[in-house]
């Protein structure tokens, strides 16, 4: 509860979900909020684990925490979640992103790079569920990511904005409400 979380749940394919400029972030995040001791939590499994284990081990990145397996509770992601203080998404690829909709729904905030269809998700403005940053840009992630985690208030009032978003947008209701409007609107 005293030090600050950042937390990923993914599919572990290294190049399309930027873990790789995750892991350059992180690098700069630990520097940044050395004093605070930030933990980065992971939850996943996919083609690229060996190539992510062998990262963590030789940056010695020991305040990443990694649960290497491909999760289909949704209690062990609202574990992962509620763990949080910021929900990170580095991806350079993505159609529809379901993991920031289910972070803004647990009431994170969500750092997020410019992926397809990641903006749509988080929103712009005042009503945002967090912030997008350019893709592939491991200083503009980090930054980010030391602006949540290191003023919990900021994150907090942004994560109340994220759930509400989640609420408004992507809940059951929204979507029927949508859909049925499309439908008996011809």
């Amino acid at each position: 509860a005293d030090r600050p979380v950042a937390v990923w749940v993914g599919r572990v394919d290294i190049n399309p979900k930027g873990i790789d400029v995750l892991l350059d972030a992180w690098e700069r995040v630990r520097v940044d909020l050395a004093a605070d001791r930030p933990t980065l939590l992971l939850l996943g499994t996919g083609s690229g684990a060996e190539w992510l284990h062998e990262q963590l081990a030789a940056r010695r990145l020991d305040d990443v925490s990694w649960r290497d397996e491909y999760v289909l509770d949704r209690d062990v992601v609202g574990t992962y979640l509620s763990a949080g203080d910021v929900f990170v998404l580095p991806s350079r690829q993505e159609g529809f992103p379901v993991a920031p909709v289910e972070a803004m729904a647990a009431g994170l905030p969500v750092v997020a790079a410019d992926a397809p269809g990641v903006r749509s998700v988080v929103g712009e403005g005042a009503g945002a569920g967090g912030v997008v940053v350019p893709r592939q840009d491991p200083d503009a992630l980090a930054r980010a990511l030391v602006r949540f985690l290191g003023d919990r208030e900021h994150a907090r009032a942004v994560g109340a904005a994220a759930r509400r978003r989640a609420e408004s947008t992507f809940s059951l209701e929204a979507v029927g409400a949508r859909l049925r409007a499309v439908l008996l609107d011809r």
